[in-house]
């Protein structure tokens, strides 16, 4: 099984009810996680940027992210991505209402995180007008439950660093009726993430930048480190390379296997249930399970659970480089998607036996939802089975991209050239098995961002 692609950014649709008919949390629509691009931005050049002071605290977070899109609430505003002009490399998010009587717009981002117990969400922001604004944050946790924070008064000027605290017992939800007196809930991982603006029927803008999330630390997979997954014992092994990964599920596949039935074996992560705990193990399955790229050596112990079957632990024998340079006879190519199908025919040093196997990649998209133009016209010329170079990179967030592509003849067609015999590839290692699993020793202190 191949690698899927990756789905569209989420967008929220559907104005806020009147708050005398009482207030609902605003729908979460599209897909769960997992975001390939920004969507409903505006152009930096089409924006008319503000004059705004240096930032003394600058610093790259998640407004420099792909998937941002802009609330579809009845004050849609604006929402642009723009260079920092005080700061070069450095990316800031401007949002602003267009004046309309709900007077609040939102910039949301499908990323998927996992807050920690004690710790704080941490905002830099600009209002560079003449009057003060409001600033709340909005979080959409598993299960569709919304919580927002309290607003807080922002002056005219320079730039203010704003810290909500997680811990605190003044979010506003359903369950509390809306007023500010709910505590998040704990070890909940959070879809969704908004910014609010709230400009009381004005015409208002601000500017976003460094913009965090204390969360829980997760496993980390390193060669030769077991990560064991809940409690439930494993009740079969297996030892491969990855054929294909994703947030998901991953498949094992083996060149030796003890049955021709048994070459290939699907794990999925836990899902299903719809309690917090449930939640919680889905969220670590699925940061684990994106860590992995086709290539890898491992070894896997698994179980069943809800009739399918799970990852029990897994053991990292041997990574397949993140980034490098590799040539692949094009199995298959979609020029509007910016995707090609590799069957490699030269991989890194030390990686022989994952020649000829199947590698999906595909080219970073734009605010469109497609390759840049000159991309999307080099990969019109792709055809199947044409020998290419790809220089890729792999991310944790949108699988294996393309960063450079490379056609025969410099970029004019040409016939492929004949495919050369492959010798029959040798198994990747095989590990010995590991010690039994320790007992579960519940979540590591908070730490640093969640890269889900």
């Amino acid at each position: 099984m191949l690698t899927r692609l990756l789905p569209l950014a989420v967008a929220l649709c559907a104005a806020l009810p009147a708050a005398t008919a009482g207030e609902k949390a605003p729908p979460r629509t599209g897909p769960d996680d997992d975001f390939l691009f920004d969507e409903g931005l505006i152009r930096a050049t089409d924006t008319k940027v503000e004059k705004i002071p240096a930032n003394p605290a600058a610093s790259e977070g998640l407004e420099a992210r792909e998937g941002w899109s802009l609330a579809a609430w009845e004050d849609r505003g604006t929402l642009a991505k723009v260079p920092d002009p005080n700061k070069a490399g450095n990316t800031l998010l401007r949002l602003s209402t267009e004046g309309g009587k709900m007077g609040k717009s939102g910039a949301v981002i499908g990323n998927v995180m996992l807050p920690a117990e004690t710790g704080f969400m941490t905002v830099s922001v600009c209002n560079p007008g003449d009057a003060p604004v409001k600033i709340a944050l909005g979080l959409f946790q598993f299960g569709d439950l919304y919580y927002e924070t309290s607003a807080r008064d922002l002056p005219p000027g320079g730039w203010q660093v704003l810290r909500f605290d997680l811990a605190a017992t003044d979010f506003k939800c359903a369950a509390s009726n809306w007023k500010y007196a709910a505590a998040l809930p704990k070890r909940v991982p959070v879809r969704t993430t908004v910014l609010l603006l709230i400009g009381d029927g004005r015409k208002v803008a601000v500017f976003y930048d460094g913009v965090s999330l204390d969360s829980m630390k997760l496993p980390e997979l390193r060669n030769g480190a077991v990560v064991q997954f809940g409690k439930e014992p494993a009740t079969g092994q297996y030892a491969g390379y990855v054929a294909s990964a994703s947030a998901q599920e991953f498949t094992v596949a083996s060149d030796a296997p003890a049955k021709p039935a048994d070459r290939e074996l699907q794990l999925q992560a836990r899902s299903g249930g719809k309690t917090p705990e449930a939640y919680y193990f889905e969220f670590v399955d699925r940061s684990v399970f994106r860590q992995l790229m086709p290539g890898d050596a491992v070894q896997v112990g698994w179980c069943l659970l809800g009739g399918a079957r799970r990852a029990s632990w897994i053991n990292l024998v041997a990574q397949f480089p993140r980034k490098g340079r590799i040539v692949g006879r094009v199995r298959s190519a979609d020029a509007s998607r910016g995707s090609v199908e590799l069957e490699m025919t030269a991989v890194p040093a030390g990686y022989q036996y994952m020649t000829g196997k199947v590698l999906a990649a595909r080219m970073p998209l734009n605010s469109a939802g497609a390759p840049d133009p000159e991309r999307a016209a080099l990969m019109k010329l792709v055809k199947a089975g044409m020998q290419i170079e790809i220089d890729y990179e792999h991310s944790a967030e949108y699988g294996v991209l393309i960063r450079s592509l490379r056609l025969p003849g410099g970029g004019e067609l040409a016939p492929p050239p004949a495919p050369a015999p492959t010798p029959a590839p040798p198994p990747p290692p095989v590990p010995a098995p590991p010690p039994p699993a320790p007992k579960d020793p519940g979540p590591e202190k908070p730490g640093g961002d969640s890269d889900y």
